[in-house]
C-alpha cells in the first residue's frame, strides 16, 4: 500500500525521512517555495521517500484579479518558479515511478 503525507516544516527533512521509514510512509508533497528546496528533494530521494505532488504558491493569486500590476507579476513570477522547479524534477518522478512500478512487478 502506498501511503503518503507531509509534516511540513516543524521538523528537518533528515527526521522526516526517518520517521516516514518507521511508520510505513512511502511518499510525501511539498511547497515549491520552501528556501531549501532542491536539498530537500534529494534528500527524500537518496532516503526512498517518492516527493509525488508539489504545491504550488497560492497565497497572493488574488493579484491577478485586482489592478495591482506589479502584485500580479510577482505572483505570476512565483508560480513560473514553481513550473521549472516542476520541470527540473520530472526525470528524476520518472524514474521514482518506474522503480516503484518494477518493485511491484517483482
Amino acid at each position: 500500500m502506498n501511503i503518503g503525507m507531509n509534516i511540513f516544516y516543524k521538523v528537518p527533512v533528515k527526521k522526516q525521512v526517518e520517521l516516514f521509514h518507521r511508520y510505513g510512509v512511502d511518499r510525501t508533497f511539498w511547497s515549491s517555495e520552501k528556501p531549501d528546496f532542491e536539498e530537500d528533494m534529494r534528500l527524500f530521494r537518496e532516503g526512498g521517500i517518492l516527493c509525488e505532488t508539489l504545491h504550488a504558491p497560492y497565497r497572493g493569486i488574488n493579484a491577478f484579479w485586482e489592478e495591482d500590476e506589479e502584485a500580479a507579476q510577482a505572483m505570476m513570477l512565483r508560480l513560473k518558479d514553481c513550473i521549472d522547479k516542476c520541470a527540473r524534477r520530472i526525470a528524476d518522478m520518472v524514474e521514482d515511478f518506474k522503480r516503484e512500478i518494477c518493485a511491484r512487478k517483482a
